[in-house]
């Protein structure tokens, strides 16, 4: 699709989300992004009064450079501003002081009119804000500032940089045009800015991840096997080093990513590397006692224990899936290499011998090597059963957890221990393994980087736990493992991974798009796509593929989807399709089996099929029903909840029934059916239980009137801090704030739930808002409530449920305003006034 016609097919997607902006800035302004993906992306802008003007305006400026470079198709991309915050220079210094380097997800302009702005893309494309990898904040770079500011706007442009200048910081939100004319919403401002997000990931899309990515890898072999070792894209720079154990450990990513693709072009690059590293790299040595070992060199005539350790691990994986015994002599002289390496008494392997003599040159450089050379040695005694190998891993793992190696939390110790229980189901070994990662969650979780070597941790653990889940013996390791919670990390960290994907949208604004599109990038190392960081995202996501085919997940395309009502569609590096864009499902599915029952005491009449079984959330009323929820089904004496012919009729298929009723009443017996005594009191419970998993900020309003008003600005004016749940359907009473609760993402950033007068009690015990807005006390409520002091008195109830310190943000000119202020003051709350008062914290000028 040229695009003249993409331009034409995009249009309406951006009219339906774009927003206007207040004075004193442009109400539309729209920037077009266009590349041919061989050249960084050229953009052009537009402002004005109407979409219909600024659209026209845009084109016209569009097509002036499309004829100019002569561009005919490729990729199309269309933001636009959704907000505008001033600042001077001085002010966003110390904000930029206070954000990770490259991690400032937002664009700039140098005036309120938007004549000179730039994307958040095109500034950190072309590391505007970049100053080099010693300093770890973001930082204004002058010189490549005004290299790419001159190159947009002409040698003539001045910048002010100075303090007091004037800068506004731009959230925006964009649409994805690719070559064959789909269009893509994009997410907004936040940690998923930028690039468009997959509504879940299933077996087919992390298939193509894999497809792409090992793709990537297989391009960079060169004809004689040797690695192009990477690249910085912002200038197209090659990284001039090379490390012979990444060459080898990239190339055990390829062969666990061919396993799966069976692609020729992945297998002959796979045979080159191998190939390469066998012949030239390795290195044979004749020991005192005539063993003969081997080693592989690295630069600085160094032998690494880790670089045995990958050998090991690729070779034995070759020869698993290729049928070969090629290598077989070849790994016995490698493996006794390691051995040599490792203290016959102690278990305690040294790091890193001189090549020349095969003299310790240190006896210890990082964890990794240890989990690594045990890991390999593990992974030959599956394909040979010698006794030597797993002798050496046993008495490794003596001086492992005498040293408490299990707190690092290192993924090859996690790989280790993984394999070692598979021939050894020995209390201690899987003990190691859930320390190893039971008081890291909260780190997967929250870790602002992608950090993919975190995902490879959580799939070895998961492997290891499904085999302990089956040995009641073993049931007491599992105390101190919050297994609700490691599954949400795990599924929360594989799809933040996305974050790290060189999609087209991204790739687009870099020097050379075509080089990196579809590759895995480490965003703080200036978008660094080194082959080691390749292949930890890829061999994450065979691991995460592996895991979801093993558990026959709810979400896989074998049945109906719960995103669409068609199965989803497959998505490459420029293309992807998945049905009706505007349904999703936001990334990490909220309720588990276990936290179900929790939440619910409840007991599974029809248990899912999969442990790894996931909803998103709640319906209760059938024309709320979104996809990935459970439904409530209506009790025989009841006229609340769903009727088995409302059922029937539902456009998603329901992740689970709950329902105090017998399960003959449902016929589909594909449905979970979960019983509980109360379905009323299990939505309260389900509510409470979702309260104390939430990640972000809950904001609690209440007021006699506009209530649904101030939620729905909240929300709005959030949104480019990333995603925001608020309630839905003006559901304001306890069990609708249970409801609403029990369906909100529990890794929202914000959270902004309506409260009601009735049960404030409750309902503030069930938000526990970590913020209070009261916005007036009026005579709505006089029928109930009798007097403006005693709807005062109750709606203060909202700060019950609050802990000290937080804060309650009040109307100073409302009704009862000292009642209400005193009790916030009673709970030791940070009270914010707001109002037209001079005293006002929030002043209305």
């Amino acid at each position: 699709m040229s695009f003249s016609e993409q331009i034409i097919h995009s249009r309406g997607v951006v009219a339906e989300h774009c927003v206007r902006l207040v004075k004193p800035f442009p109400a539309v302004t729209l920037f077009f992004s266009v590349s041919e993906q061989k050249e960084r992306a050229k953009v052009v802008h537009a402002s004005g009064d109407t979409f219909d003007a600024v659209w026209n305006q845009g084109v016209v400026k569009l097509r002036w450079l499309l004829d100019k470079y002569k561009l005919k198709e490729g990729w199309l991309r269309v933001d636009w501003v959704m907000h505008a915050e001033p600042l001077n220079w001085g002010e966003l210094n110390k904000r930029l002081q206070d954000t990770k380097r490259n991690y400032f997800r937002h664009g700039l302009a140098f005036d309120s009119s938007l004549k000179h702005a730039f994307l958040e893309q095109e500034l950190n494309a072309n590391a505007m804000l970049y100053v080099g990898g010693d300093v770890a904040n973001a930082q204004l770079n002058e010189k490549n500032f005004s290299t790419y500011a001159a190159s947009r706007y002409g040698k003539k442009a001045v910048f002010d940089f100075s303090s007091e200048a004037l800068v506004y910081v731009l959230s925006t939100q964009g649409v994805f045009c690719d070559i064959s004319g789909d269009c893509y919403l994009l997410a907004g401002s936040g940690l998923a800015a930028g690039r468009r997000e997959l509504p879940f990931l299933d077996t087919n899309q992390v298939s193509c991840l894999i497809e792409t990515s090992s793709l990537y890898l297989a391009g960079q072999v060169k004809k004689n096997g040797e690695f192009f070792y990477g690249w910085h894209p912002c200038f197209d720079r090659k990284i001039a080093t090379y490390n012979t154990l990444r060459h080898v450990s990239s190339t055990y990513a390829m062969i666990e990513a061919w396993e799966v693709t069976g692609d020729k072009t992945l297998k002959a690059a796979i045979d080159r590397s191998i190939s390469y590293f066998t012949q030239t790299l390795i290195k044979t040595y004749a020991l005192p006692d005539n063993q003969t070992v081997a080693y592989l060199t690295d630069t600085g005539d160094e032998i690494k224990l880790g670089g045995n350790a990958v050998c090991l691990l690729a070779l034995v994986k070759y020869c698993e899936v290729t049928d070969t015994r090629d290598y077989m002599p070849l790994l016995e002289q490698l493996a006794l290499g390691i051995v040599h390496m490792q203290d016959a008494a102690t278990g305690r392997f040294d790091h890193v011998l001189n090549a020349t003599d095969l003299s310790v040159k240190e006896s210890f450089r990082i964890i990794y090597y240890d989990g690594e050379a045990a890991f390999g040695l593990m992974r030959l005694y599956g394909l040979t059963q010698d006794s030597r190998w797993l002798a050496a891993v046993e008495k490794a793992f003596e001086y492992f957890i005498a040293n408490k190696h299990w707190k690092s939390h290192d993924h090859w110790l996690s790989y280790c221990v993984n394999e070692l229980t598979r021939y050894k189901p020995e209390e201690k070994y899987f003990r190691f393994g859930i320390q190893n990662v039971s008081g890291y969650l909260d780190f997967v979780l929250q870790r602002i980087t992608t950090y993919p070597t975190l995902l490879e941790l959580m799939m070895a653990a998961e492997q290891m736990l499904s085999r302990l889940k089956d040995m009641p013996d073993m049931q007491p390791i599992l105390e101190n493992l919050d297994t609700d919670k490691f599954y949400r990390a795990l599924d929360y960290r594989a799809h933040y991974l996305l974050n790290g994907y060189f999609w087209p949208e991204l790739a687009m604004y870099f020097k050379n798009p075509a080089r990196i599109v579809g590759s895995f990038f480490i965003r703080h190392h200036a978008f660094r796509v080194r082959i080691d960081d390749v292949e930890h995202y890829l061999s994450g996501f065979v691991a995460y593929k592996k895991y979801l085919q093993k558990e026959s997940r709810v979400f896989d395309a074998a049945k109906t989807s719960i995103l669409t009502d068609e199965k989803p569609s497959k998505f490459s590096a420029d293309r992807q399709s998945t049905g009706n864009k505007n349904i999703t499902v936001k990334e990490g599915p909220n309720w588990t089996v276990d936290s179900l029952l929790k939440a619910t005491q409840g007991q599974w009449l029809r248990a899912p099929l999969s442990n790894s079984w996931r909803a998103t959330g709640l319906c209760i009323w059938a024309p709320t029903m979104q996809p990935g929820q459970m439904v409530v089904l209506r009790p025989h004496d009841s006229k609340s909840y769903l009727s088995i012919a409302a059922l029937n009729r539902l456009p998603f298929f329901p992740q689970a029934v709950i329902t105090s009723e017998t399960v003959n009443s449902i016929a589909d017996k594909n449905i979970p059916v979960l019983h509980t005594a109360d379905v009323g009191q299990a939505i309260l419970n389900m509510g409470q239980f979702a309260r104390t998993q939430m990640l972000g900020k809950i904001i609690g309003v209440t007021g006699s009137a506009g209530k649904t008003t101030t939620v729905a600005m909240l929300s709005h004016v959030l949104r480019p801090w990333g995603e925001v749940g608020q309630t839905t359907h003006n559901a304001n009473l306890p069990q609708g704030i249970a409801w609403n609760l029990a369906s909100i993402p529990w890794s929202a950033p914000h959270t902004v739930i309506e409260m009601a007068i009735g049960q404030m009690h409750r309902n503030s015990e069930l938000v526990k808002p970590d913020i209070a807005v009261i916005s007036n006390v009026e005579a709505a409520h006089l029928q109930y409530h009798h007097s403006l002091p005693e709807i005062a008195k109750k709606k203060s109830r909202i700060f019950l449920g609050m802990s000290e310190g937080g804060c309650a943000i009040l109307n100073r000119e409302m009704n009862e305003w000292a009642s209400v202020y005193e009790a916030a003051r009673a709970r030791n709350l940070r009270i914010i006034h707001y109002g037209r008062q001079a005293d006002c914290d929030v002043c209305l000028l």
